[in-house]
C-alpha cells in the first residue's frame, strides 16, 4: 500500500511539473513580448531625457520587466531543468571567479561576506560535472541569503572537499531572520512563499534543488552555527560518471 501511495504521489507530482511547463511555456509566449515592447521604449525614454526623476522611474520599469522575465524564466527551469553538460574544470579557477562576482554584489549591498577559504586556500583539484549549473545553484542560494540578510548582514560561505571520492561539500550561512520548522518541509516548493515568516523563498531555492537533482547533489538545511540566527544550506555535490568509451560514438563511424 505504500509504494502504491509512493508511486501516486510520484505520478502527481509530475503532473504538476508537467502543467507548471505548459504555464510557463504559455505565459513566456504571452508576456514575453509585452514586455519586450515596455523595455523597449523604456530604454528608449532613457536615451533622450537627462531629467533625474524620469531616468529613475524608467530605470524602476526596466528593472521590474527583467525581473518578470526572469520568474517566467525561473518557473520553465523548475518545471522542465536543461540537462547537465559535464566536463572537467579546475575548482579553483570556478570559484574564484564567481566569488569575486559576487563579493562585489555584497559590498553593493553592504553586506559581509566571508569567504572561509581564501583565494589561495580553494581547492586546486579537476572536478567532473556542469560547472554553469553549479554556478547557478551557488548563485541562487547565496541570492537567497543576500535578500533574507539585507543591509548590514552577515553571510559566511565554505567550500570542502571531505571525501575519498572527491565530492564537494558547500556551506552558505547566514543571519538572516531563519525559517520556522513549520514551514521547512515547503521550502524547496514552487508553489509556496515564505514571506509571511519574515523571510522570502521565491524561485532560487526550489531551482538549486532542481539543478542539484540532474548534478546528482543534494541541499539541505541545518541548525546554524556560527551565527545565533539564520539559515544554514549544506550542499553537497558528487562528481558525474563519465560515459565510457564503448558507449561513445565517433563522429562518422558506423557499425558493420
Amino acid at each position: 500500500m505504500n509504494e502504491l501511495d509512493s508511486e501516486t504521489r510520484r505520478r502527481l507530482e509530475q503532473l504538476k511539473l508537467d502543467a507548471l511547463a505548459e504555464f510557463a511555456a504559455g505565459a513566456g509566449h504571452e508576456i514575453n513580448n509585452p514586455l519586450a515592447i515596455i523595455s523597449g521604449y523604456a530604454q528608449l525614454l532613457l536615451s533622450r531625457t537627462e531629467d533625474a526623476d524620469s531616468r529613475t522611474w524608467l530605470g524602476i520599469i526596466l528593472a521590474q520587466t527583467r525581473r518578470a522575465y526572469d520568474m517566467i524564466v525561473d518557473t520553465r527551469t523548475f518545471a522542465r531543468p536543461p540537462k547537465p553538460e559535464p566536463t572537467s574544470f579546475i575548482l579553483a579557477d570556478m570559484l574564484r571567479d564567481f566569488l569575486t562576482r559576487k563579493q562585489k554584489e555584497a559590498e553593493a549591498r553592504k553586506i559581509e561576506l566571508i569567504r572561509v577559504p581564501s583565494s589561495e586556500e580553494l581547492p586546486t583539484s579537476v572536478f567532473f560535472s556542469d560547472p554553469a549549473h553549479l554556478v547557478t545553484v551557488l548563485d541562487s542560494v547565496l541570492m537567497n541569503a543576500f535578500e533574507a540578510v539585507g543591509e548590514g548582514g552577515r553571510i559566511a560561505f565554505d567550500v570542502s572537499v571531505p571525501a575519498a571520492d572527491g565530492s564537494l561539500l558547500f556551506v552558505v550561512e547566514d543571519n538572516g531572520p531563519g525559517i520556522p520548522d513549520a514551514i521547512r518541509d515547503q521550502i524547496f516548493s514552487p508553489y509556496f512563499s515564505g514571506r509571511q515568516s519574515g523571510r522570502g523563498l521565491g524561485f532560487g531555492l526550489c531551482k538549486a534543488w532542481r539543478l542539484l537533482e540532474g548534478l546528482g547533489g543534494e541541499i539541505d538545511l541545518e541548525p546554524v552555527q556560527r551565527f545565533a540566527t539564520g539559515c544554514r544550506w549544506v550542499i553537497h555535490v558528487r562528481e558525474m560518471e563519465k560515459a565510457k568509451p564503448d558507449d561513445q560514438t565517433k563522429v562518422g563511424e558506423t557499425k558493420e
